[in-house]
């Protein structure tokens, strides 16, 4: 979560969270980065994005669902998804891996 805030927030590009979210998650990722930034027009509006907690409980078939929270300047606001084991990992990756396949953030 913490590489997903930070491409939100624009501190990371994002190609860096690609092997950990899948597309329909990257595109929801965009659209919140595009929103996070509209809002913070101007000199001196820069509020970043810090993850506070993760908790994580694994379901069954492979899966896990995870939720938290993360600060957003001092608003604390909060997230939830879902994660599945791939078994064709990104081509650097030696084993499966974890992926968010779904993403829910308020």
């Amino acid at each position: 979560m913490t590489v997903v805030l930070e491409v939100i927030d624009r501190r990371r590009p994002v190609s860096a969270m690609a092997p950990f979210v899948a597309d329909t998650v990257a595109d929801h990722v965009l659209s919140r980065g595009r929103a996070h930034h509209s809002a913070r027009i101007g000199p001196g509006n820069r509020v970043g994005l810090r993850l506070r907690r993760v908790h994580i409980q694994i379901a069954d078939n492979g899966a896990a669902e995870f939720f938290g929270s993360y600060t957003c300047g001092e608003r604390v606001r909060a997230f939830a998804g879902r994660m599945t084991m791939v078994t064709k990992p990104p081509k650097r990756a030696r084993s499966p891996r974890w992926q968010i396949c779904g993403l829910m953030l308020d």
